[in-house]
């Protein structure tokens, strides 16, 4: 059975209905005219094998992942995993604010860049810098990838519009990482284009944003929620230890790409 291991990072809503074993990823569309520094873009990226990194364009496209039949039982607690991560900012406690069931089938509306549905699956890993943030009453370690572990996996694809070809049209392209062959990893980034890694995995530690970029891209997550209790100005912002904003900017490490956010349906 083919396992996948899928790892998001950085703009990703993780979004729930309480159903366990059940989370769709949307990635916001971010194009704007009046500032068009803040376009991300959505890559699909994985090693061939031939060993190459390969970037594959996802917007426009939705991918359904499902737990296959050899592997199906009692669903996972794929849900409850992520609601227990105090890492994964959940906007809907914070704000108030839902995501509309029409985001999570057909188009999107012209919100969303991608989007990823994930069944039966189990949250593996989850990774945050040791940079505390506070947003609104949350304060703590915001993450910036989360993987996914998908057993006898099924993968599906459906255009949101998109023209081009299937980013990934066979599991099998990927080179596997067991000798095996039957551990695949692939890697969904949601970022500045200038940001994509040159290699998988990127090396540890690598950093490219400061804190005004987190601040400025963070809000970019509201247009996807309605019933919000905040405007756009509620962001992100370092923090010390005893919660007390920090002066002086990102401070002498950097940190990582975008933070990950949760919100549930209407």
């Amino acid at each position: 059975m083919a396992k996948l291991k899928i790892d998001f990072n950085c703009m990703c809503l993780f979004v729930t209905n309480g159903e366990p074993g059940k989370v769709r990823v949307l990635m916001p569309a971010t194009a704007c005219p009046h500032h068009p520094e803040l376009r991300h873009t959505v890559r699909l990226m994985y090693r061939d094998r031939n060993d190459e990194v390969q970037y594959k364009d996802m917007e426009g496209w939705s991918l359904e992942l499902r737990r296959g039949l050899g592997a199906r039982g009692a669903a996972p607690p794929s849900a409850t995993a992520i609601e227990g991560t105090k890492e994964i900012v959940n906007l809907t406690s914070l704000t108030g604010g839902r995501v509309d069931s029409k985001l999570l089938t057909g188009s999107g509306e012209g919100k969303i860049a991608s989007r990823v549905s994930i069944e039966g699956a189990t949250v593996e890993d989850v990774a945050c810098q040791d940079h505390r943030w506070r947003l609104g009453a949350h304060d703590g370690f915001m993450a910036h990838q989360v993987t996914w572990c998908v057993d006898d996996v099924e993968m599906y694809w459906k255009p949101l519009g998109a023209k081009r070809k299937k980013p990934l049209a066979f599991l099998e392209d990927v080179k596997p990482e067991t000798q095996d062959g039957d551990v695949y990893r692939v890697y969904v980034y949601h970022v500045l284009e200038q940001d994509l890694p040159a290699d998988l995995p990127p090396p540890p530690g690598e950093e490219t944003l400061v804190e005004d970029d987190i601040a400025s891209h963070f809000p970019m997550y509201y247009p996807l929620l309605t019933g919000l209790r905040v405007d756009g100005g509620f962001v992100p912002e370092r923090v010390d230890e005893n919660g007390t904003k920090m002066d002086g900017g990102s401070g002498p490490s950097g940190t990582f790409q975008c933070k990950l956010a949760q919100a549930m349906t209407m």
